[in-house]
C-alpha cells in the first residue's frame, strides 16, 4: 500500500476509535483535527476530490456558533475554497472566497496573518477570472500591509508576489511581472526550504515557466518547469495535476530547442491524462498543442487546431474563466482560423474586489 493510502486507512481507523468515545462532544475536536489533516494532505498530493470529501465532512458537522468548533468550521470552509481554486472551478471558488472574507473580518478582525491569507484567495480568483487591474490594486495594498506589519515570514507573501506577477503579466507590464516572480522565488527559497512539496511552490514555478515560454525564453522556461516537477518528484501518487501541468509546459518548451517529435508526443499523452482527470490545466495544454502547429513545429491541419481551441475555450468558459487572458488568446486564434465568435462569459469580479477592500480595511 502506498504511503497516502496507508495514511488514509489509518485515519479512518482512528476516526472509528474516536467515535467510540463515551462523550461525543469531547471527541469532536479530535475527529475534526484528523479529518482536516487528511484534507490538507490530500490537497498537497494532488487528490482534490478526496480533499473536498474530507473537508466537507467537517464543514457539515462543525458548528460555527460553538466556540470549540468554530475554527474547525472555518478551516473546512477554507479548504473547500482552496480545492475549488486548485481545480480551476471559479464558479464554485468565487462565492467560497467571498464567504471566507466575511468570516475573516467578522471572527478574526485583528489577525492580520489570517486576513492577508484570505486576501490571497480573493486576488488569485480575480487573476484567474482575468480581472487583472483589480487584482493588482488589491495585491499592491496587501503586500504593503504585510511589509508594514512585519509579516514577511508569513508563507502567503510568496503567493501574493506571484499573484501580483500574474496581474502585471495580464496587464502587459512584463518588467514588473518578472520583478515580482523573482521576489516570490527568493521568499520561497527561504520559507519553503523545509516544505519542499508545498503547493504554492509548485504553482509559482509553473506560472513563471509559462510566463517565460510565452515570451519565447524557452531555456529559462524549461528550468522553471524542471524546478516545478522537482516539487512533486517524491509525491507517491501516480497522478498529480500539477505534475502533469509542469510536464506539459516542459514538453512545449523543449520542442523549441530539441528534436520536437518526442516532446510533441509527450504533450499529446499529457493532454489525454489531463482530459481523463478533468485537470485544471487541460485548456492550457490544449492551447500549447495548438501553438506548436501554428508555429510550424507540428504539422496539424487548421481543423485539428480549431478542435483543440474549441475544447479549451469551452472548458474555460464553463469554469468561470471565460474572461481570462488565456481565453482571450484562444479566442483571437480561433478567429484567425476562421471560426465564428464564441461569445465568452467574462466575470466582472466586482464582488471579489469589494470583499478585498473590506478585508483590507479590517486588517489595517
Amino acid at each position: 500500500m502506498e504511503p497516502f493510502a496507508r495514511a488514509q486507512a489509518q485515519t479512518e481507523a482512528l476516526l472509528t476509535r474516536i467515535g467510540a468515545v463515551g462523550d461525543w462532544r469531547d471527541a469532536r475536536p479530535a475527529r475534526y483535527a484528523a479529518l482536516m489533516m487528511m484534507a490538507y494532505t490530500a490537497s498537497q498530493v494532488g487528490n482534490s476530490p478526496l480533499a473536498r470529501e474530507w473537508a466537507q465532512r467537517v464543514a457539515s458537522e462543525a458548528r460555527l456558533d460553538v466556540a470549540g468548533e468554530r475554527d474547525y468550521y472555518v478551516s473546512a470552509r477554507r479548504r473547500l475554497a482552496i480545492v475549488a481554486l486548485e481545480s480551476g472551478d471559479l464558479r464554485e471558488a468565487a462565492p467560497r472566497v467571498r464567504e471566507l472574507a466575511i468570516l475573516g473580518r467578522t471572527l478574526y478582525p485583528t489577525d492580520a496573518g489570517r486576513l492577508t491569507n484570505y486576501l490571497h484567495y480573493l486576488i488569485a480568483t480575480l487573476c484567474a477570472q482575468g480581472n487583472h487591474a483589480e487584482a493588482k490594486s488589491s495585491a499592491d495594498a496587501t503586500l504593503g500591509l504585510l511589509h508594514q506589519k512585519g509579516l514577511e515570514r508569513e508563507a502567503q507573501i510568496v503567493q501574493l508576489y506571484a499573484d501580483r506577477a500574474m496581474a502585471n503579466a495580464g496587464l502587459g507590464a512584463d518588467a514588473d511581472a518578472e520583478r515580482d516572480f523573482t521576489a516570490a522565488i527568493a521568499y520561497a527559497d527561504d520559507l519553503f526550504k523545509y516544505k519542499p512539496y508545498d503547493r504554492a511552490q509548485l504553482d509559482l514555478r509553473l506560472d513563471y515557466g509559462m510566463f517565460l515560454a510565452e515570451r519565447s525564453r524557452f531555456g529559462e522556461a524549461a528550468a522553471q518547469f524542471d524546478a516545478c516537477r522537482r516539487v512533486v518528484s517524491e509525491v507517491p501518487n501516480d497522478w498529480h495535476d500539477g505534475r502533469a501541468a509542469c510536464a506539459a509546459g516542459a514538453a512545449y518548451a523543449v520542442s523549441h530547442t530539441d528534436d520536437p517529435a518526442k516532446p510533441v508526443a509527450e504533450l499529446d499523452r499529457l493532454i489525454a491524462q489531463l482530459r481523463d482527470h478533468s485537470g485544471r490545466d487541460l485548456p492550457r495544454a490544449l492551447w500549447l498543442r495548438a501553438c506548436l502547429a501554428q508555429e510550424g513545429i507540428a504539422s496539424d491541419v487548421p481543423s485539428r487546431q480549431l478542435a483543440w481551441l474549441d475544447e479549451a475555450e469551452a472548458r474555460l468558459d464553463a469554469s468561470g474563466r471565460g474572461g481570462s487572458r488565456l481565453a482571450q488568446d484562444i479566442e483571437a486564434r480561433r478567429l484567425l482560423l476562421g471560426a465564428p465568435p464564441a461569445g465568452l462569459h467574462a466575470e466582472t469580479g466586482h464582488e471579489l474586489a469589494e470583499a478585498a477592500s473590506a478585508l483590507l480595511a479590517a486588517a489595517r
